[in-house]
């Protein structure tokens, strides 16, 4: 995924609701965005196959680097993993998972790794 266009601004590389991703990269990965941009890498909440409330699962087998660039506010800031438990369009929550057991999430530059959002 590329961010670096002047106009990448509030984006989501990936939406998962109520769905896996597996990273399927072979080394090491950088997310390196600048902060007044706002983007976020993964984004994840739960979804409904129609009958039951599903959360969603990333699992990470690299390292991933948030390496943002320009400085951090209270309103601008660089995110690689964010999760949320609400489930899309209802009001209801679920679990979200991020297996970790290959890989790790490595943060410089006051961005934000995995940030995590309960009701």
């Amino acid at each position: 995924m590329d961010f670096s266009s002047g106009t990448a601004k509030n984006n989501i590389g990936v939406y998962l609701a109520g769905a896996k991703w597996v990273d399927s990269r072979s080394g090491a990965y950088t997310f390196s965005p600048d902060h007044a941009r706002n983007n976020i890498y993964l984004f994840a909440q739960g979804g409904n196959d129609g009958t039951t409330d599903l959360g969603s699962t990333a699992t990470l087998n690299n390292e991933f680097k948030v390496n943002p660039s320009g400085s951090a506010t209270s309103t601008a800031k660089a995110i690689g993993m964010y999760f949320d438990t609400a489930v899309k369009g209802k009001t209801t929550f679920v679990d979200n998972t991020l297996d970790m057991t290959n890989g790790k999430v490595v943060v410089t530059n006051k961005g934000i790794g995995i940030y995590a959002k309960e009701w």
